[in-house]
């Protein structure tokens, strides 16, 4: 069951642990290109020349079928480290992204305990739009 952060206040209301949802006061301004900081990006994708060099530099490595997979396919790290063999279809040429790994720590009020790695399942819409044709080398 998910609660928003209104939800949550009201029920905070109800039981008094707080006399009133504070939210309500807030006034978030309003951005516009004058005052809208610039945002660098995240993603600085390869040119050419660099993903040339980067093919030149894994030759060999033992991870070089992964790096090949990532550069060409666009996954995000926990669907390539995810993937099996079996979700490769060599005849018809694709992979088929069906689940995740990802990093998972709890947090209590002692700081952050160990971290699990956890896999879990696409749903099927993301399934369905994960199906990645299989570049030809």
């Amino acid at each position: 069951m998910k609660l928003s952060l209104h939800t949550a206040l009201q029920k905070l209301v109800i039981f008094y642990i707080i006399l009133k949802i504070f939210t309500s006061a807030i006034v978030l301004p309003k951005e516009n290109e004058e005052t809208k900081l610039p945002k660098e990006a995240k993603i600085h994708p390869f040119t050419l020349p660099q993903q040339k060099k980067f093919i030149e530099v894994i030759k060999g490595h033992p991870y070089e079928s992964l790096f090949l997979t990532a550069l060409y396919s666009g996954l995000r790290q926990g669907e390539l480290l995810a993937l099996t063999w079996d979700d490769i279809n060599f005849n018809e040429k694709y992979i088929d992204v069906n689940k995740t790994l990802a990093e998972v720590a709890d947090a209590s009020p002692e700081g952050r305990g160990k971290i699990e790695r956890t896999l879990s399942k696409l749903s099927r819409l993301e399934k369905a739009l994960e199906r990645l044709i299989c570049p030809i080398f």
